[in-house]
């Protein structure tokens, strides 16, 4: 991961990756600050980069966390922006709201996806 990191020359979203690379086709897991997978390193460098531009534009205070890595993953997969991804979903009616107002996704990733 600190290898991963400065490659891409900031932080490495651990879950949204391992999400997308799932989404992918590959088995992805993380342990003791390692990523393994049978993903190639360029392809995971280059979905580390895209899931890095996806948290930079994805509001905190807007979603939940999981909502959030939902729409990190789903950005990142389709290459479109956070923004848009999150005005898609709400089209869809894919979010609930929490008591606190924030944003909630209550499916799978994989359901959402085939919506997409």
């Amino acid at each position: 991961i600190r290898h991963l990191q400065r490659i891409i020359g900031g932080p490495v979203h651990i879950e949204p990756l391992l999400d997308l690379l799932r989404l992918r086709g590959y088995r992805a897991s993380s342990t003791g600050g390692y990523i393994e997978t049978n993903a190639g390193l360029e392809e995971v460098v280059d979905m580390a980069m895209a899931i890095s531009r996806c948290a930079n534009e994805t509001p905190k205070e807007l979603l939940t966390p999981r909502a959030r890595r939902i729409v990190i993953t789903l950005c990142a997969d389709s290459d479109a922006s956070a923004e848009h991804v999150i005005g898609f979903l709400e089209s869809r009616g894919v979010f609930t709201k929490n008591p606190d107002g924030r944003l909630d996704i209550s499916r799978s990733i994989d359901e959402i996806r085939n919506i997409l």
